[in-house]
C-alpha cells in the first residue's frame, strides 16, 4: 500500500504522557498500533524529570524509526509536583541496553511554546483528533484556554486519572489519601477540562488497579523475550514487579482502549473536583458537576492477552 495513503487511514491521536514507567509502555503500545497515527507527543512538566522523560521518549521513537513526530516539553505549573522519587523511577530505562543504543534525535523536540504545539497539530488534521492522557490536565488545559477554536476538533479525551470508590493514590503531608495524582497535580485544570463541554473518559484507579505488573504478565513477556518489543517491555517492568511495589499498568489502559474499547464497561457521571483541603483532587458525584463517562468495569484477563500478543509480533 502506498504509505501516503495508509497514512491518511490511519486515526490521528495526540499523546500527552508525564514520563511514567507506565507510560513509557503505554507510548510503546500506541506506536505499535496500525490503525493509529501519533500527530504529536508532549511532556507534562509536573510529574517527571523533563530532560529526562524527553530523552527516552525520543530513544523509543528511534527505535521506531519514527523521526517524523514531533515531541513538545510542557511548561505549565502544577500545584502539587509529584515527590522526586517517584519522578525519577523512570531514568533508569535509559541504562536498558536496546534503549542504551538508540541516538535520540533532538531536532524532533519542537522549540514551539506546548500550548501553540498543540494547537497546531490539531488544525493540521483534516478530522478530528483524539487525545489520550496519562498525565494531569495542565497543557491540554492551558492550551484550549489559549486556544477555545480547537475545543470543535477534538474527538475526545482519554485520560487514565481519578479515583472514585477505591482509595487514591496520593502521599503527601495534610492529605486523606483519596485522590489521584494526575488530578491532585493540578485540580483547576483538572476542573476547568471538564467543564469544557469535550467528551471525556476517565479510567480510574477503580478499574487500572485490575492490571497491577503480575507474574503472569512478567512470565509470559519473559517467554517471548526473542521479540524485540517483549523484551524491552520485559525490562522496563521486571525491576517493578521484582520490587514487588504493586504498580499498575496505568498508562497502558488508555492505550489499550483504543484498540479494544469492548474490553470495557461504562458508565456516566456528572462530577466535580475538589479544589483544596485534605481531599484536594478527589473527584466526586454532584448533581453541579461536568459530565464524563467513567470506566466502570475491565475485562483484566483480555487485556493481559492482547498486550502480551501485541508485543509478541516485533
Amino acid at each position: 500500500m502506498n504509505q501516503n495513503l495508509f497514512k491518511s487511514l490511519q486515526k490521528p491521536i495526540m499523546v500527552d504522557i508525564n514520563g511514567s514507567i507506565d507510560d513509557f509502555v503505554s507510548l510503546i503500545l500506541l506506536l505499535s498500533l496500525p490503525e493509529y497515527r501519533i500527530a504529536g507527543i508532549t511532556i507534562n512538566a509536573g510529574k517527571s524529570f523533563l530532560d529526562e522523560a524527553c530523552d527516552i521518549t525520543l530513544r523509543i521513537l528511534s527505535l521506531f524509526c519514527r523521526h517524523d513526530i514531533m515531541v513538545a516539553k510542557g511548561n505549565g505549573e502544577t500545584k502539587n509536583p509529584l515527590c522526586e522519587e517517584l519522578c525519577s523511577k523512570s531514568i533508569r530505562l535509559v541504562d536498558i541496553k536496546r534503549l542504551n543504543k538508540q541516538t535520540p534525535n533532538y531536532n524532533q523536540v519542537s522549540k514551539i511554546e506546548v500550548t501553540d504545539f498543540i494547537a497546531q497539530k490539531i488544525n493540521e488534521e483534516k478530522e478530528k483528533v483524539k487525545i489520550v492522557m496519562t498525565g494531569p490536565a495542565v497543557s491540554l488545559n492551558n492550551t484550549i484556554e489559549k486556544h477555545p477554536d480547537i475545543k470543535d476538533k477534538i474527538e475526545k479525551v482519554i485520560w487514565a486519572g481519578g479515583a472514585f470508590m477505591t482509595d487514591g493514590n496520593v502521599i503527601a503531608p495534610d492529605h486523606d489519601g483519596s485522590a489521584e495524582w494526575n488530578f491532585y497535580c493540578n485540580p483547576e485544570a483538572a476542573q476547568n477540562l471538564l467543564k469544557t463541554g469535550i467528551p471525556i473518559i476517565i479510567f480510574p484507579l477503580d478499574i487500572t488497579n485490575h492490571l497491577p505488573i503480575d507474574n503472569y504478565l512478567i512470565y509470559h513477556l519473559d517467554q517471548n523475550k526473542k521479540k524485540k518489543l517483549s523484551k524491552l517491555v520485559l525490562k522496563i517492568l521486571e525491576p517493578e514487579y521484582e520490587a514487588k511495589k504493586s504498580v499498575s499498568l496505568k498508562g497502558v489502559v488508555a492505550a489499550i482502549y483504543l484498540a479494544h474499547p469492548d474490553y470495557f464497561q461504562f458508565e456516566s457521571k456528572l462530577i466535580g473536583v475538589e479544589q483544596r483541603g485534605t481531599s484536594m483532587g478527589n473527584i466526586f458525584k454532584t448533581s453541579l458537576g461536568s459530565k464524563i463517562k467513567y470506566a466502570s468495569f475491565i475485562d483484566d484477563e483480555s487485556c493481559y492477552e492482547f498486550i502480551i500478543e501485541q508485543f509478541r509480533q516485533f
